[in-house]
């Protein structure tokens, strides 16, 4: 059996760049439940410089974990947006307002997102 040592420039570096492929997908996209999707996804890899795969299923998860990383603001907006999301693809009578509210939102999540810097790296 062979151990090999754990690099980690090697691993921050393959971290990094999986944070920088997800922005530059956010950033593209246009579809209103994939942007929630992709912002937990950043969000999560910058907080815990951990890789994470998951299904849109999770992102209730994975939101209620990234609370300790966030403002109550940011928290806010993204409890918010998800509960928009929900109602529009359950379909019905509010889904036409939920996808008007989730495009005026779009863009604050993103950045969200596109600014979210990990935690005790903040200089004052």
């Amino acid at each position: 059996m062979i151990i090999k040592k754990i690099d980690k420039k090697k691993d921050r570096t393959i971290v990094l760049n999986h944070k920088h492929v997800l922005l530059e997908q956010l950033n593209k996209c246009d579809d209103l439940a994939l942007v929630l999707h992709l912002t937990t996804l950043v969000i999560f890899t910058t907080a815990t410089q951990c890789m994470l795969h998951a299904s849109g299923r999770h992102v209730a998860s994975i939101l209620q974990f990234l609370k300790q990383y966030l403002s109550e603001e940011q928290v806010a907006e993204l409890t918010s947006y998800h509960d928009f999301v929900t109602l529009m693809l359950s379909g019905g009578t509010e889904a036409e307002n939920a996808k008007e509210k989730l495009k005026e939102k779009m863009q604050v999540v993103k950045n969200i997102a596109n600014e979210f810097k990990k935690p005790g790296t903040e200089k004052s």
